[in-house]
């Protein structure tokens, strides 16, 4: 209903407003009571949608025609309820006026409503039944003031709001944070500061305020840590140089060692604030919009407006084009050791492959003290590739990505799986390099004790390969001949890490063949025959007539060449173990052995010539099973024979079907 109002005062305002007043004029002449001041709340309420139209001016004047009165009657009210409600109205007409009022600060009905309601409004926030409700209304009023006005009344209320960013009540030190940087916002973009000295020296005030000196936290506390990065950014877009060494330098504790960290989210807020600066620099969005409180839609919904940040990593060249280029170096290096020390105390010791970390609760391990620096960890991750750390090595960063991948921090584990993917598809220098770190990371970190860790490593490992397809693709260009091979090999090595894991992964192996023709053929082929089951088979699906481009038709001709070539003979497997016998080797109980041995001794003229000149035709087999052994022919049937098949016997036939 509220909102209907609303839209009906856009097209029928006189209308309107004469209605309200009416209703308003006859719940004031009734006698006081508690049903007469809910009714009165119940009548404010439903302006809470009404917008001030800024053009033509003959209608922002009427708007503020019927701001007057109802300030008058603001000011004659005594109840404590009407004249919070009130004070609530004007704050939310006055929020958007404040974030787009320029010149028209000037027209005489907005400055004498802001000289009518100051004085008054200023006197009762200070009192502490008032301050809730009253100072939103303060900030507001001086945030669509003159420049005068504004620089003449403002310093009394910024002490105000310094002095309470240390209250303990919660809910005073955040609404203090919320007047502050819409004050800051208003005196860096809109006014553009005062002389040089006056702006020094309440921006340092606000700067000790926030970040005490000797002390490791922030002031307040309690609130998101967005606030501080806006307040660095709006003093950056007139005061570069203040932002940058005044402050960002001394969060990120530039030029000095960093074994431990110490003081987590001021570390956080100068990496966030710098990338911030950078990016609106580089995209040159120019003077960044008034803070204002989320939007509520009349259902309750809150409107929240994401933020997209840049992928591609800035460059010296591109630092110096932006401004930044005295900055960026010594932000590099401190990203570095901050990686390097939150890695030795938070990465390392919390993966999931770690034995200690079996059957623990990541909210269980990720509480505490270490909260804040897993939120820098995530801060520092989440700004790569844009910041490539100064001092850490391409494969000692690839490296470090591709373990956080599997970090107890769930958070952690999918910023850094898509700084991986970022730098696939955006940096083409270093895809061999991506995918031959996370290629020796899966070998060396992750093993069949950990099945589904090493079943998502797998799926991530073919993801990237496919992105670099894909970046190759959109690129519009040819792959060169050495990219083309370097993928091709990167696809072979691939299967051949998924085929030695465990056999679950046979239907990962067929989903990469089929996925990723660029891989060679004949490996395809022989692949094929390990992982197409019939029960593997069932479950893939193909739809329609196989094109002549189709991966599954060209392996199935190429199957069918090869059989062609190579016809199916039975292997000579008593010449096989002779050799075998010959050596040494024993592949059954001590009877069988001293049998077969005696055997050979007997049948030596029956032996051929040269058993390595008589050609030796086989097929591509199945996969091992243990079911069956190589049976020698002179080898008499006993019941004590022992037919299971040993480990050395399977590694040497394996070795022989290879052969």
């Amino acid at each position: 209903m509220f909102d209907f109002i609303g839209v009906l005062a856009q097209a029928r305002f006189h209308s309107v407003r004469k209605r309200f007043m009416a209703e308003l004029k006859e719940l004031r002449s009734r006698e006081p009571s508690m049903v007469t001041t809910q009714s009165i709340i119940n009548l404010l309420m439903g302006m809470k949608f009404f917008r001030i139209k800024m053009v033509p001016i003959e209608q922002f004047e009427a708007s503020f025609e019927f701001m007057h009165e109802c300030a008058h009657y603001f000011i004659e009210v005594k109840d404590k309820d009407i004249k919070h409600n009130l004070a609530g109205l004007f704050e939310h007409i006055l929020s958007p006026v404040a974030a787009t009022v320029k010149n028209e600060v000037n027209v005489p009905c907005l400055k004498n409503f802001v000289e009518m309601l100051y004085p008054l409004t200023l006197d009762l926030c200070v009192k502490k039944k008032h301050t809730y409700a009253l100072f939103p209304l303060v900030t507001c009023l001086l945030c669509v003031s003159q420049k005068q006005f504004f620089l003449k009344n403002w310093h009394c209320f910024l002490s105000m709001c310094l002095s309470h960013l240390k209250n303990r009540d919660s809910k005073m030190s955040k609404l203090a944070m919320e007047s502050l940087h819409r004050l800051l916002w208003v005196y860096m973009i809109r006014i553009k500061c005062e002389s040089n000295t006056a702006t020094q020296s309440k921006l340092q005030s606000i700067v000790y305020s926030l970040f005490p000196k000797g002390s490791k936290a922030v002031v307040p506390r309690d609130v998101n840590l967005s606030f501080f990065v806006k307040i660095i950014q709006f003093i950056a877009q007139e005061k570069l140089d203040f932002a940058m060494k005044g402050i960002v330098y001394d969060l990120l504790s530039v030029d000095r060692p960093i074994k431990v960290i110490f003081a987590p989210e001021r570390m956080t807020i100068g990496l966030r604030a710098f990338i911030v600066v950078a990016d609106s620099l580089q995209q040159k969005e120019g003077e960044p919009p008034m803070p204002r409180t989320p939007g509520v839609m009349p259902s309750g919904n809150t409107l929240r407006v994401k933020r997209t940040y840049l992928n591609k990593m800035l460059t010296e060249r591109m630092a110096k084009n932006i401004g930044v280029n005295d900055y960026y170096p010594h932000v590099l290096k401190s990203l570095n050791d901050i990686l390097k020390a939150l890695d030795l105390q938070f990465g390392k010791p919390l993966m999931l492959t770690t034995v200690q970390n079996i059957n623990k609760e990541p909210d269980d391990m990720i509480t505490g003290e270490r909260k804040p620096k897993i939120d820098l960890f995530r801060a520092c991750i989440a700004a790569i590739p844009r910041l490539i750390p100064d001092g850490m090595s391409r494969t000692d960063l690839i490296d470090l990505l591709s373990r956080l991948t599997v970090h107890m921090d769930e958070e952690l584990r999918v910023l850094a799986w898509q700084a991986l993917q970022h730098i696939i598809n955006n940096f083409p220098e270093w895809r061999d390099d991506v995918v031959e770190g996370f290629i020796n990371f899966i070998l060396s970190e992750i093993n069949d004790t950990f099945p589904q860790l090493l079943d998502n490593a797998l799926r991530m490992l073919l993801q990237l390969l496919a992105s670099w397809k894909t970046s190759i693709q959109a690129s519009g260009t040819s792959k060169s001949p050495d990219e083309s091979e370097l993928l091709t090999c990167k696809g072979q090595h691939t299967i051949l890490i998924i085929n030695k894991s465990r056999p679950k992964n046979k239907q990962i192996i067929l989903n990469f063949t089929i996925k990723m023709p660029f891989v060679s053929k004949i490996l395809i082929l022989i692949y094929h025959h390990i992982v197409m089951d019939e029960d593997l088979s069932s479950n893939v699906k193909y739809s329609g007539p196989l094109s002549n481009n189709d991966p599954v038709k060209t392996e199935r001709e190429e199957e069918a060449k090869l059989k062609a070539k190579y016809p199916s003979v039975q292997r000579p497997g008593p010449q096989f173990l002779q050799k075998r016998l010959q050596k040494g080797t024993k592949y059954f109980d001590s009877g069988d052995y001293n049998m077969a041995k005696a055997a050979i001794k007997n049948n030596k003229s029956r032996q051929p010539s040269s058993l390595s000149q008589e050609p030796v035709n086989f097929t591509v087999s199945p996969p091992l099973t243990g079911d069956t052994i190589p049976t020698p022919d002179c080898l008499a049937t006993r019941k004590t024979s022992i037919h299971s098949q040993s480990k050395l016997a399977t590694e040497l036939l394996h070795d022989h079907d290879l052969n």
